[in-house]
């Protein structure tokens, strides 16, 4: 089973993913670590770069100086595009090139359902290779939050909200042939203890915290995605049930 973890910074993915390795033997890939694999010397990732920035984002020992990168990001903001347009797809043939190995190796535990957990921060893969159509699960959102509000106003809707039966089209948001992911799992955290957990995990600011935010997907953004939304504003024991039940009706599929 491959699963995809998604979720904003400091949402408490690190913790979904100890649990999954710790206690179910989950095979793990952080999109953020492949990527820094890939810009290291010699790698597709690192070869593209130099290409694009020259040899001036470089350290003494050859490698990529990201703090070199950074400054330019930070005062060019195309920048941080173009390197987005080169990296990310190769991450994600990377992903996808592992997460094939993981469905033809089989199981190292018969005893465990057999994981591989994808953590990323931005489901970026949905535009570089459009494998599942988030667009129609984003609109199937949409419709359910429109129709919440149609609901709330006693059943009233304005001339320009209405449609005829021939203009409803009913989103397509089944899973696409070559889709890598049997589920997509969505770590909701509140924005408060978000930001209280970078603040004292990485010293930001509330300000940066909040810059940091907003550069990312909105709340419903990610819950278009989700095929499972894991609540982390409690405890972990409430976390650790709640994977639980998920898994223990994965196991009885088997």
């Amino acid at each position: 089973m491959v699963i995809e973890l998604i979720g904003g910074v400091g949402a408490g993915k690190s913790r979904v993913l100890r649990i999954l390795r710790e206690e179910y033997g989950a095979a793990v890939i952080e999109t953020d670590q492949t990527a820094r694999e890939l810009e290291r010397k010699g790698q597709a990732g690192y070869q593209r770069l130099t290409e694009a920035f020259g040899e001036g984002i470089l350290g003494a020992d050859g490698e990529l100086d990201r703090e070199k990168l950074a400054e330019m990001i930070f005062s060019d903001q195309t920048v941080l595009e173009r390197v987005n347009e080169m990296i990310h797809p190769l991450v994600w043939e990377e992903v996808y090139r592992r997460a094939e190995e993981f469905r033809g190796s089989g199981p190292q535990d018969s005893s465990l359902l057999p994981l591989l957990v994808v953590e990323t921060a931005l489901p970026e893969e949905r535009k570089q290779t459009g494998n599942r159509k988030s667009a129609d699960r984003l609109e199937l959102w949409k419709d359910h939050e429109r129709m919440e509000s149609w609901e709330l106003a006693g059943g009233r809707e304005s001339s320009t909200d209405r449609k005829t039966p021939g203009d409803q089209k009913q989103p397509d948001v089944r899973k696409k042939p070559g889709d890598i992911y049997d589920e997509v799992w969505y770590v909701y955290t509140l924005e408060e203890t978000r930001i209280r957990r970078l603040m004292e995990s990485r010293g930001y600011s509330r300000e940066k915290c909040l810059a940091v935010m907003g550069q990312q997907p909105a709340e419903e953004e990610y819950r278009a995605l989700a095929d499972r939304i894991l609540d982390n504003n409690g405890d972990e024991e409430q976390l650790r049930r709640q994977i639980a039940e998920i898994l223990a009706f994965f196991e009885k599929q088997e």
